[in-house]
C-alpha cells in the first residue's frame, strides 16, 4: 500500500509537471516529496520495521533515507548525489511546500528530485509489490492457455 501511494504520487507529479503552464512548481515538489516519502517508507516496511517504528520519523525524509541506508539501500553515485542534496533541501523548506510563505526559497533541482523519485520507486518495486505466479507468469508473456 506504501508503495502504490509513492508510485500514485510520482504520476501525478508527472501529470503537473507535462501540464504546467507557468514556472511556479510548489505542487510538483510537493508530489515529489510525497512520493520519497512513501518510498522511503514501503522499502522500511518491507525490511522489517513496524508501522510504529515507520511513523516514529514522521515526514522527516532525511531520517528515513539515514534509515533506509542502514537496511542496505544503496544508490549509484550519480543517484545518490541528487537524491541527497535534493532531499536535504526539502527538509530545510517542508513548510514552504506546504504553506504559502513570502520571501526567499531556497529550492532543491526539480529534475534532480525527479530523478531520485523515479529511480527510488523503480528500486523499491520489486521488493514491495509481491507478485503471484500467475501475475508474474502472465507479465514474462509466459502464461499457458486456459484449459
Amino acid at each position: 500500500g506504501l508503495w502504490m501511494y509513492a508510485d500514485s504520487y510520482l504520476d501525478a507529479a508527472t501529470c503537473v509537471m507535462a501540464h504546467s503552464k507557468h514556472p511556479h512548481r510548489e505542487p510538483a515538489y510537493l508530489l515529489y516529496a510525497h512520493a520519497v516519502e512513501f518510498a522511503l517508507k514501503a522499502f522500511l516496511r518491507a525490511n522489517g520495521l513496524s508501522i510504529e517504528e515507520i511513523e516514529a520519523h514522521g515526514h522527516r525524509l532525511v531520517p528515513l533515507l539515514d534509515a533506509c541506508h542502514g537496511r542496505g539501500l544503496k544508490e549509484p553515485g550519480h543517484i545518490e548525489k541528487a537524491g541527497d542534496a535534493a532531499i536535504r533541501l526539502l527538509e530545510l523548506g517542508d513548510t514552504d511546500a506546504r504553506y504559502i510563505r513570502s520571501g526567499f526559497k531556497r529550492r532543491p533541482d526539480l529534475s534532480a528530485l525527479r530523478l531520485f523519485a523515479e529511480w527510488l520507486i523503480a528500486e523499491t518495486e520489486a521488493i514491495c509489490v509481491p507478485r503471484s505466479p500467475k501475475r508474474g507468469a502472465a507479465a514474462e508473456g509466459t502464461a499457458s492457455a486456459p484449459s
